[in-house]
């Protein structure tokens, strides 16, 4: 009983992987905002594409962050 209900969830993510992989194909994003707690599986699901990676929350150190788009640049005051 153990191993099916093992199994059945390795059925639903690898489902689950394969889903979100076809709709990043179909899409090609060039920016994918994430929880920083799921960056191994979007990874998995971006490999093959050209796409910037942000966390929103949950930073990582070697992924930027969100917060790296809202950098003052000392020109802000023009568009006011």
């Amino acid at each position: 009983m153990l191993k099916r209900k093992v199994y059945e969830k390795l059925q639903i993510r690898v489902y689950f992987l394969e889903s979100v992989k076809g709709l990043f194909e179909t899409t090609m994003p060039k920016y994918i905002f994430f929880d920083g707690q799921d960056y191994a599986k979007v990874v998995r699901a971006t490999n093959e594409l050209d796409t910037t990676l942000y966390t929103l929350s949950n930073h990582l150190p070697q992924v930027p962050s969100v917060n790296d788009l809202l950098q003052s640049t000392g020109t802000e005051h023009k568009f006011t």
